[in-house]
């Protein structure tokens, strides 16, 4: 019984989706920085708040700021960069989808796309 206790009382490691989800907000953090249109930072700005709730959702005591703020310290090389972009792309893609099955209107987010 004490084994358990002690095993329940161990800090749980954030899942990998969390990580790889704090690693979407590093890399969009970053384009939002970079972005120049009005239309650009209104999509990155959608996207981060999506990936925020994912987080909050999955591991609500997770410091998302200090996290995102480490992930974008480390430095990596472009075809990292570019694959994190690509797995965050496939996400949001994924769940426009799911948007778009909810409402009849969605259909012209997309073609303003």
């Amino acid at each position: 019984m004490l084994a358990w206790m002690l095993m329940a009382a161990q800090p749980v490691a954030p899942p990998d989706r969390v990580a790889d989800d704090i690693r979407c907000l590093a890399v969009l953090t970053n384009a939002l920085e970079l972005a120049k249109l009005d239309i650009e930072r209104m999509s990155i700005s959608t996207s981060i708040l999506y990936f925020v709730g994912r987080i909050d959702g999955a591991a609500p005591d997770t410091d998302i700021a200090t996290a995102v703020t480490k992930a974008r310290k480390r430095t990596l090389p472009q075809e990292e960069i570019d694959r994190v972009r690509m797995g965050c792309i496939g996400e949001l893609v994924v769940r426009s989808d799911v948007f778009e099955a909810l409402s009849p209107k969605a259909e012209a987010v997309r073609e303003a796309r």
